[in-house]
């Protein structure tokens, strides 16, 4: 994306990798091949539920307040998940 910006001492801090492909310059047959190999090695895990997000904190949905101040620090690795005691319909 022209123009875009990217925080570099973030990705550095993080350890974290930028990769990015464009599928529509490739040929048909590269095209099949890539997405065989994701059906091949994902779908079965995210069919059997061994995918499983990367949990970094819970807080309870009345302290959203400090669960919205460690997502601010960036001091998390993976997602901050506001919970409910119990939820009756």
């Amino acid at each position: 994306i022209q123009g875009a910006e990217l925080p570099l001492d973030r990705v550095l801090y993080r350890h974290l990798q930028i990769m990015g492909t464009v599928m529509k310059s490739r040929p048909p047959a590269v095209k099949h091949a890539m997405t065989r190999r994701f059906a091949d090695t994902w779908l079965p895990r995210f069919a059997s539920h061994c995918l499983m997000p990367v949990v970094d904190s819970t807080f309870p949905l009345k302290n959203a307040a400090d669960a919205h101040h460690r997502m601010e620090s960036n001091q998390n690795v993976g997602k901050i998940m506001l919970t409910m005691a119990s939820v009756t319909f």
